[in-house]
């Protein structure tokens, strides 16, 4: 009867001294790696380009990759450091594109909405995309009265849809 008592013990003490696996650290995660170095492709290709359909088709490729794939990735304190530099060069080498002093004023808020969609489709929660969504108001009403091409609005009207799907997708991500 002892045996019986000291066999249960020890399988209680073994039963009980197995850990929970740790989750991945998310520095080593090459999904999570992978991830930053793309950010950091887009930034330093809207970075080099030399007019305003180069840096407006970085931006829409961004923009799919990150309401495609990014919002699977965890990423780690200094990854999200990492994206947030990416995200705001990306926003502002796309902002200063040499073509941007040649622009229309239609041109000029087609590159708005974009970085405004760019911006919304990386928030991840209510306060993100209510701060996104005051400054495309203010960006709808310093554009109101712009003259655009048929072009214009159509270009225009897609990013702006793209646009109201990620400011859904964040708003349904709150807690």
């Amino acid at each position: 009867m002892k045996q019986l008592g000291v066999v249960a013990f020890a399988v209680v003490l073994g039963a009980c001294s197995k850990q929970a696996p740790k989750p991945m650290d998310p520095n080593q995660d090459p999904a999570a790696r992978a991830a930053i170095e793309k950010l950091e492709g887009f930034r330093a290709q809207v970075c080099a380009c030399k007019d305003a359909v180069c840096a407006l088709n970085t931006g829409e490729a961004q923009a799919k990759w990150l309401a495609g794939t990014y919002g699977e990735v965890v990423l780690s304190p200094e990854q999200r450091s990492a994206r947030d530099a990416a995200n705001q060069a990306f926003d502002a080498c796309f902002a200063s594109s040499s073509a941007r002093q040649a622009a229309t004023p239609a041109d000029e808020a087609i590159i708005e909405i974009t970085a405004l969609r760019n911006q919304m489709c990386a928030c991840k929660d209510k306060a993100c995309a209510d701060q996104v969504s005051e400054a495309f108001a203010a960006m709808g009403e310093k554009y109101k009265d712009t003259k655009a091409t048929t072009e214009q609005i159509k270009a225009a009207g897609a990013i702006a849809e793209e646009y109201g799907k990620c400011m859904m997708t964040a708003l349904g991500a709150t807690p």
